[in-house]
């Protein structure tokens, strides 16, 4: 399964993450891979299952507080 989201990037914006890198996160079989360009995150989650897929957001190491982006394949 394989889900694509773009999402508002709160703390980069403009030319400053025109041409970032993409970086990857891998954990039990599940990437998360994604970029900051022109002010938004752009990221591309997949895992080798059907059913749901989400990616959480947030600048402490708690849920509390997290977002999350939730898709369904």
């Amino acid at each position: 399964m394989s889900w694509l989201a773009t999402v508002l990037g709160g703390a980069a914006t403009g030319s400053a993450n025109a041409g970032a890198s993409p970086r990857t996160a891998r954990a039990r079989g599940i990437a998360f891979t994604w970029r900051h360009r022109q002010g938004r995150l752009h990221g591309h989650l997949s895992a080798a299952t059907t059913g749901w897929l989400a990616v959480g957001f947030n600048d402490a190491r708690t849920l509390r507080g997290t977002r999350f982006v939730i898709g369904r394949w």
